[in-house]
């Protein structure tokens, strides 16, 4: 048997970038449900005999009915599809009580709602509260024994940030090997967290988001991943990854997005969504506003001000400001310390400061 593993969905009607709404769904939700279709055609094309979901399909645990009838449309263009609760997607942990409800209606698609074995797949859904108490106790109730573990945590290794060391959502690679060792389970395939990263030794890969949902998931790098795993293929050692085209974000000065823009329209040709924070300087604004009007269909530019010389010098207008004995003298003192050249701004500037202060009197 042949799997394919996609995690981190998250298809939601979200706010940054959403656009109009229509049947259901604005742009950024319809270009998760078409990333979902091209994991499914090319989990296909790909001889996959089931594709798996490690939990998040869904951003949030109601989504409306035509957004989730979409979502089944996309998925069951490719092969059956095991579908695990994440914690995005769930309500409480009582049976039904989740986002993927509706999909028990489905013939080609199944989710797991308590921890279950398919053939080799041991399916292990999300619970609320510390996972290493949890997971050891949810293993006890399946066979494992020469399975592949589908969850949905972070994996809290070497490598892993210090704000999520410890997260109640996640387990610490050394105790899951341990587990997967009394179980006798042969890898193990995880959602969650949204890079991907892998310990190729213990057999374990987190899998990453499938489709970057904001720029806290910035880059082109660990995300984005389609994982095809034949666990009984005796010389396949590793899983292979494909790169699904779908939104990419990326954080950069505007003199190197400048530099990456043939990279940048080759992606976007390719299907790729390329949603770029450009920070700038005061000086160079005026570059970025012409980036975004002459950016190419698939890329977004939006400007990312940085303000650090701003704030370096109302600080020093107000050092200067606070030596002045009247309201008028220390205003004019704070407007002087700033660079205006256009005539009868400076004016313009006090005059609108009192205007302000009368109408708060």
């Amino acid at each position: 048997m042949k799997y394919g593993f996609i995690a981190d969905c998250h298809v939601g009607n979200l706010k940054q970038h959403g656009g109009a709404v229509k049947v259901g769904c604005n742009a950024r939700a319809q270009e998760v449900i078409q990333v979902l279709l091209r994991c499914a055609l090319r989990a296909k094309e790909l001889g996959c005999d089931k594709l798996v979901v490690l939990g998040d399909l869904f951003d949030a645990s109601n989504p409306n009915p035509q957004m989730v009838t979409q979502v089944a449309a996309a998925l069951s263009a490719g092969p059956p599809v095991e579908i695990i609760v994440g914690n995005h997607d769930q309500v409480s942990t009582d049976l039904g009580d989740h986002a993927l409800a509706p999909f028990s209606l489905s013939t080609n698609l199944r989710v797991h709602e308590i921890p279950t074995r398919v053939g080799d797949l041991v399916l292990i859904p999300f619970q609320p509260g510390p996972a290493c108490d949890w997971l050891p106790e949810s293993l006890k109730q399946v066979d494992c024994e020469d399975g592949v573990l589908c969850i949905h945590l972070g994996i809290d290794g070497e490598d892993t940030p210090f704000f999520l060391k410890g997260a109640h959502d996640s387990i610490k690679v050394e105790q899951l090997k341990a587990l997967m060792d009394e179980h006798k389970l042969r890898a193990c395939f995880a959602g969650n967290w949204h890079d991907a990263r892998a310990w190729p030794e213990e057999k374990i890969w987190q899998c990453g988001t499938i489709c970057p949902k904001s720029f806290s998931d910035d880059g082109l790098d660990s995300r984005g991943r389609l994982w095809v795993y034949e666990p009984e293929h005796w010389l396949v050692e590793e899983p292979d990854s494909y790169d699904i085209p779908g939104p990419r974000f990326l954080k950069m000065h505007v003199d190197d997005l400048g530099d990456k823009t043939e990279e940048l329209e080759a992606l976007a040709n390719k299907g790729y969504t390329i949603y770029v924070r450009a920070k700038a300087d005061t000086d160079e604004i005026q570059e970025v506003r012409e980036m975004q009007e002459g950016a190419p269909p698939g890329i977004t530019v939006e400007l990312d001000l940085d303000d650090t010389e701003a704030k370096a010098a109302v600080k020093s207008a107000a050092v200067v400001a606070r030596s002045a004995e009247t309201f008028e003298e220390a205003l004019d003192k704070y407007i002087d310390q700033f660079p205006i050249e256009k005539p009868g701004t400076k004016e313009g500037v006090v005059e609108r400061i009192h205007q302000f202060r009368r109408r708060e009197a």
